[in-house]
């Protein structure tokens, strides 16, 4: 069994899986600086396991958050395979901190990962995915396989890095005070110099911004999962007063049970004993 790492750890071996794919790798292939600086999310994988972070208005990243790589059943992740999605639009964004449906190529558009600096990114793309598989970059041709892969939040891992009364969104949206230097700051680290130092301010390329407009959500997100826990909550407490009740009742039923099988021995018994003390007297 794997053991439980914490959120610190899980940061930095994220950091150390970026660094294999934005320093010179086999074949002298990385990922471009231009493309993760214009990146507004990015999630790093290890395996089905991973850790996003979205880019703030500020241009710094967000508090990390852990997420699952959904594979479908005709599907699998090798061992020793490592995942990284640029999130390039702000629908894909929008998605991933409103935690609705994110699937590869069936709700958000995606491409296999340019590695050329010249290269222009494309518009109407909204991921990019690279992939390494025992040190070495998976070809392009082979990530169509890819498509109907998905992703969301990791509740278990979340609750145990941010505790269980914050939500994805509070941590995505920069609403909780986190401790970088004790979490993410080697994955801050290698982000930013993956992107070529811009770890500040926002960057525009022929009016494209390289962050999400987060305000965009509806107020309620992040406070549904709240009101669900909640929910839950009363409705366990229901359920055990409701218990309790019933068990009192059977409880009741049984003693009342008892006490009328008492009477009706001792009735039987009084009867019984009536019926003999009657033929004795007739006797005589």
């Amino acid at each position: 069994m794997a053991p439980i790492l914490t959120a610190g750890e899980e940061c930095k071996s994220a950091a150390q899986a970026l660094s294999a794919f934005t320093g010179t790798g086999s074949g002298g292939n990385c990922i471009p600086k231009n493309f993760i600086s214009m990146a507004m999310a990015i999630a790093i994988f290890r395996g089905e396991t991973g850790v996003a972070m979205v880019r703030l208005k500020s241009g710094d990243w967000s508090a990390p958050c852990a997420i699952l790589l959904e594979v479908p059943h005709n599907g699998s992740v090798q061992p020793g395979q490592d995942t990284v999605l640029l999130f390039m639009t702000e629908s894909s964004v929008l998605s991933l901190v409103a935690r609705t449906r994110l699937i590869l190529n069936t709700t958000h558009k995606f491409e296999a990962g340019i590695y050329s600096a010249s290269a222009s990114i494309n518009s109407s793309n909204d991921m990019y995915v690279y992939v390494r598989f025992n040190n070495n970059f998976t070809p392009g041709s082979l990530l169509g396989n890819m498509a109907g892969w998905g992703v969301r939040e990791d509740m278990t891992r979340h609750s145990r890095w941010h505790g269980s009364d914050v939500t994805w969104a509070d941590v995505l949206m920069n609403k909780i005070t986190v401790d970088r230097s004790s979490i993410g700051n080697a994955l801050y680290l290698v982000t930013n110099i993956a992107a070529g130092g811009n770890s500040q301010g926002v960057i525009e390329v022929n009016g494209r911004k390289n962050f999400a407009d987060l305000e965009k959500l509806p107020q309620r997100v992040g406070l549904d999962d709240k009101v669900r826990v909640r929910v839950r909550c009363l409705s366990l407490a229901f359920s055990s007063q409701r218990l309790f009740r019933l068990l009192k009742l059977a409880r009741s039923s049984n003693i009342c049970s008892n006490k009328r099988s008492t009477s009706n021995c001792s009735l039987s018994n009084s009867s019984k004993n009536s019926t003999r003390n009657c033929s004795s007297n007739s006797s005589y």
